[in-house]
């Protein structure tokens, strides 16, 4: 299994609980939207202080690392997410995720007598295989799925780690059928 299928298999266990309500189309032009709007000029942090800004950064990274094709910091993420932290979360998850981040530090100084971001990258690998291990509903949860979401819907994501820019919507005569559940009509 090579990297790539590793991270289709997280993108797609992630975005579940947001793919019932958002067609992969809306996923997609949702996330091209806010990266457009990060890369004109309203990158300015909102939700995140600078040392946050940092922490996301460093915990992306591991997430998403560089290899052969540009990592999480490169697709421009940290931004991504101070922005749907901004723009889309309300008050209490927006805190509830800043608040997680900012435990990233403490649990860094616990175990290893540093701040995440000064951790080795095993230490902090360590760190978020711990936090990832609560599932979805954890705060952690939450910064992976816009990490992955981030990623995938970037310039960088989409055309050098995908190799294409998606056609939403397009017919795959292949695919297996699977009925999507329906609201009952009142």
């Amino acid at each position: 299994m090579d990297r790539r299928d590793v991270l289709r298999g997280l993108a797609s266990g992630a975005a579940a609980p947001l793919l019932g309500t958002l067609f992969p189309n809306e996923l997609l032009a949702l996330g091209r939207d806010v990266h457009r709007a990060v890369g004109e000029g309203q990158a300015t942090a909102r939700s995140l202080t600078e040392p946050l800004l940092q922490t996301i950064t460093a915990a992306c990274e591991r997430i998403i690392p560089a290899d052969d094709t540009p990592g999480a910091t490169a697709a421009g993420v940290p931004a991504f997410i101070d922005r749907m932290l901004t723009d889309w979360y309300d008050q209490p998850e927006r805190a509830r995720v800043t608040a997680g981040i900012e435990s990233l530090d403490t649990l860094g100084r616990a175990r290893h007598s540093r701040a995440f971001v000064a951790c080795t990258p095993t230490e902090q690998d360590a760190i978020l295989l711990e936090l990832d291990r609560d599932g979805p509903a954890h705060w952690f949860g939450t910064v992976k799925y816009l990490t992955i979401w981030g990623y995938f819907t970037s310039e960088v994501g989409v055309v050098r780690e995908l190799g294409q820019w998606p056609s939403p919507g397009r017919y795959d005569g292949c695919a297996p059928y699977s009925p999507r559940p329906r609201k009952a009509q009142v």
